[in-house]
């Protein structure tokens, strides 16, 4: 995750009475019902660890990455070896933005209201947007500097996608609130603000990232609204302030906006109506679309509006609804959403509920399974399933490509479907929407052939019982000729045209070369020189 390999100290005392510390004693709880596996150092784990601590029910559990996370009864909470882990009671639960989605449900709903459908698919929204894209330029700009990760080879470049981003992310999910999605805190607040705040650091604005005004005032906002809030710039020498204070300084205002940015009034989610009935925007040869669109077919909640990638999608009209000009997305009345787990979660809490249970330790797990394959498996499909489908280049090593997506849906198969049919239990739910249209498509010969990846027969066998039990999958095998299956079928049947034509011009070859060795040798004959000219002769 990314974080330091010392175990971090406890965050230093402020001075007796004084306001930091009054906040402080305001944010922790008096007895943890729950706690938050992690370190200060890892902006991944502060979210969680600051929700829990303004929730009143949580506390920090120091918990340092590679050391305390390959122990027995750590990988017995999560087997992949990663923090931040909330532990609460028996039950347990990771990736950062399910747990912050169980904090926020269990303990503080205002930060995800469950009686409003639309601003919680925002929320999610906002987060998911973070992790698929976002994340990633952290990786990039963030972690080299705290010397978590290499540099990237252009660090300029990475540095310029990385400021477009955040000024999307501003402009789509900050224009008209104080916060994403309201006046208050939300979810999604705890998951990006301390990267925002790294971001806002001297140390990084050195390898060119230049944090929008926009959100060096959501920066101030939060600093001020988070009870908890302190342990970002000061935790003993490892907070994350701290660490880049090493760095490059430690500048005292570094939070403060560089001008007075206004943001728009008003409740823009509260005014949009939904009509009933969804439209998903999108292609069913697309995997991530395909959740969605199953889950429309199964339960007569929605249709299909096609809109295809790079041509459709560029359009004035489909940027008003996505922003960011991909799909899915979706369409309910005057409200739209994307980012395809986003939808789905949308999808069931208005009009399937069966498939995202009210639970909130069932959900959990859901939630866990469909950020861990959004983290991680799905990468693996764009590096192995992309390439043989012609959506992108292969990876320079194809071999060590297919040996860690064959190990990591392996790893998947044991944490999530071990002792169950489905994922979360006997029946289908969302994560299975999520996940299956990849799983086939690994499966399919083509890919097979093509990437070498081989499909744990769990999995196989998982994937024949989603398509038994739902009947709204057939979308996978048929749509016209543009589903996964008949798409497949054409790239499968484009390489056996392609082997067969190279395996002629091999024989032809063979042939000819054969047809040259057999021919005889020349018979080279010895003769007088000529004539000078044609009218000289030697006489009689």
């Amino acid at each position: 995750m990314g974080c330091g390999s010392s175990k971090p100290a406890e965050p230093a005392p402020a001075a007796q009475g004084s306001a930091a510390q009054k906040k402080e004693d305001a944010a922790a709880p008096q007895e943890a019902l729950f706690k938050i596996y992690g370190v200060a150092g890892s902006m991944n784990c502060m979210g969680p660890i600051l929700l829990a601590k303004a929730s009143g029910k949580g506390d920090l559990e120091p918990c340092v990455p590679f050391q305390d996370t390959a122990t027995e009864a750590f990988l017995k909470m999560n087997p992949f070896h990663a923090v931040p882990v909330l532990k609460e009671g028996d039950f347990t639960l990771a990736e950062t933005s399910a747990i912050l989605r169980y904090i926020a449900g269990k303990h503080a709903p205002e930060a995800y209201p469950k009686e409003d459908g639309k601003r919680r698919a925002f929320i999610d929204w906002a987060m998911d947007r973070f992790n698929s894209t976002m994340y990633a330029d952290a990786v990039q700009t963030i972690y080299p500097v705290l010397g978590y990760a290499a540099a990237p080879e252009d660090q300029a470049a990475a540095a310029q996608k990385c400021n477009e981003r955040l000024e999307e992310f501003a402009r789509v999910f900050l224009s008209t609130g104080k916060f994403i999605g309201g006046s208050t805190l939300s979810a999604a607040d705890y998951r990006v603000a301390p990267y925002f705040v790294a971001y806002a650091h001297p140390a990084v604005n050195k390898v060119g990232v230049n944090l929008p005004d926009r959100l060096r005032r959501y920066n101030e906002d939060f600093m001020a609204a988070c009870p908890a809030s302190g342990l970002l710039t000061s935790a003993g020498g490892f907070a994350i302030k701290e660490m880049l204070d090493a760095k490059a300084g430690a500048p005292a205002d570094f939070l403060k906006p560089a001008s007075d940015v206004s943001y728009g009034g008003g409740d823009a989610l509260k005014e949009k109506k939904t009509a009933g009935k969804v439209k998903i925007h999108g292609v069913p040869v697309s995997m991530n679309c395909a959740g969605a669109l199953m889950l429309a077919k199964q339960t007569g909640c929605g249709e299909m509006a096609l809109c295809v990638p790079f041509q459709d999608t560029v359009k004035e009209e489909f940027a008003a609804m996505n922003p960011f000009k991909a799909v899915p997305a979706l369409q309910d009345g005057d409200f739209c959403l994307a980012e395809s787990s986003s939808i789905l979660r949308y999808m069931a809490t208005a009009y399937a509920p069966d498939l995202y249970p009210a639970d909130e330790k069932v959900r959990g797990k859901i939630d866990w399974a469909m950020d861990r394959f959004g983290a991680t498996n799905y990468s693996d499909a764009v590096a192995t399933i992309y390439p043989a489908m012609g959506f992108a280049p292969a990876p320079a090593d194809l071999s060590a490509a297919a040996e860690t997506a064959s190990k990591n849906l392996l790893e998947y198969s044991e944490a999530f479907l071990k002792d169950s049919k489905f994922i979360g239990g006997s029946a289908p739910t969302i994560a299975d929407y999520k996940v299956v249209p990849f799983l086939f498509a690994w499966g399919h010969p083509h890919v097979e052939a093509k990437s070498t990846v081989k499909l744990p027969d769990r999995l196989r066998k998982y994937v024949d019982d989603f398509q038994a039990e739902v009947p709204g999958a057939s979308v996978l095998l048929s749509a016209d000729g543009s589903s996964l299956k008949e798409y497949l079928d054409g790239k499968k049947a484009e390489s056996a045209e392609e082997a067969a034509v190279a395996a002629v011009e091999r024989e032809e070859a063979a042939l000819e070369q054969d047809t040259i060795k057999q021919l005889p040798e020349p018979v080279i004959q010895e003769t007088a020189a000529p004539p000078l000219c044609g009218c000289w002769a030697p006489s009689q």
